[in-house]
């Protein structure tokens, strides 16, 4: 590790315990700039001959986007964590996403291909956001809507319909963060080279610390960044590809590296295919779900006061404590529980087989009784 990486690594921890000590009864105020804006809007503007400005801007202040389609470079082995030998390296797995983002709205959606940009198909992931206002579309036929309670998590009470939308915004919108986890598009606060976030991470918050740490040609095109909890502090690495055919200052290729042990390992990739920027703020339909569900009697439930509601066609609201159970297993399942499955085959195989001798035994002595009784009438 490098004296620079060392020295960022100390002022990472020095500075998360001058926070501790000047907010120590109110640490869930990690949430304030998240709860009365998505991310906060300055009247600066891009301006190309000034990379500096322009790169940071993209963090702090994030231009609305009208579309964004990039992939993301999955693990060799699908619904697997990235293993620390190899990381994603020589991957061929992918995924690919659309997004629509602007200060106070945020649209993200899974595509099977660029063929879908032009419908309104949900597979997979799928939300969106308008201020506080979220909707998930991706949990069965149904759509969960949400309003964002921003008051219980800055008490510390994050519940888990927010958690859930949390990480879908930090999880799916990093690519706006330009690969930086965890955190809400436009959060980071830049000091000179130095930049500093807070957001969520298991309920519980996580501190970001880094810096710009190489830059190409006069432009920004590597981080270095800590993120550190109550238990540890892991460091990253992120670097910048850049191609004259997308747009200007935004990287085609983010690449993210896990530092572990004195070498590192490829965590994470996303690819820019197409971008454009709107030419002001977009109106609210452009961030409605209204266009994914397709149709007036579409399932829809509701959100709130720790439980579940579903509105009836009279307009009445049913309160519905859980959801469904889960009535029918698919492939996944089968194969999750093989081993029960076989171990229950061979149980009862077993016992068939014993029955099946247990009565042919019961037939013979039967057999055997009735002869000897002939026998002895003969007699």
């Amino acid at each position: 590790m490098s004296s620079k990486m060392q020295n960022t690594s100390s002022g990472a921890w020095n500075w998360l315990g001058r926070a501790r000590r000047f907010f120590p009864c109110n640490r869930w105020l990690i949430v304030l700039a998240a709860g009365t804006m998505l991310w906060r809007a300055t009247g600066e503007t891009f301006n190309a001959s000034d990379p500096d400005q322009a790169f940071k801007l993209l963090l702090s202040a994030p231009p609305p986007l009208a579309q964004l389609v990039f992939r993301e470079k999955l693990p060799p082995v699908f619904n697997r964590p990235v293993t620390l030998q190899g990381g994603i390296k020589g991957s061929t797995n992918f995924a690919l996403y659309e997004v629509r983002s602007q200060s106070n709205g945020l649209v993200v959606r899974s595509l099977n291909s660029t063929n879908e940009l032009p419908t309104a198909h949900i597979s997979k992931v799928a939300f969106t956001l308008w201020e506080k206002d979220f909707c998930f579309l991706d949990i069965g036929t149904n759509a969960f809507f949400y309003q964002l309670e921003h008051d219980r998590a800055q008490k510390g009470e994050v519940t888990p319909s927010y958690d859930a939308a949390w990480f879908r915004v930090s999880r799916y919108a990093e690519i706006l963060n330009l690969g930086l986890s965890h955190i809400w598009p436009g959060s980071v606060r830049w000091q000179d080279d130095q930049f500093s976030a807070q957001g969520i991470a298991d309920k519980q918050p996580i501190y970001v610390l880094g810096s710009i740490s190489r830059r190409t040609n006069g432009i920004p095109c590597e981080l270095t960044v800590a993120y550190s909890n109550q238990m540890n502090v892991a460091h990253y690495r992120i670097a910048y590809e850049y191609a004259p055919e997308v747009q200007p200052l935004f990287p085609a290729r983010i690449s993210l590296f896990f530092q572990h042990r004195g070498s590192e390992i490829e965590f994470r990739s996303y690819e820019v295919l197409s971008i454009t920027r709107a030419s002001g703020p977009m109106a609210r339909e452009l961030f409605s779900p209204d266009r994914f569900l397709g149709f007036k009697s579409a399932p829809s439930r509701y959100l709130t006061n720790d439980s579940i509601y579903m509105q009836l066609p009279s307009g009445r609201m049913l309160e519905t404590p859980a959801v469904p159970a889960k009535l029918a297993l698919n492939r996944a399942d089968y194969f999750k529980n093989r081993y029960f499955y076989a171990a229950t085959l061979f149980v009862a195989a077993f016992f068939f087989v014993l029955m099946i001798r247990t009565n042919s035994s019961q037939h013979q002595e039967r057999t055997i009784t009735c002869e000897s009784i002939q026998s002895e009438r003969s007699s």
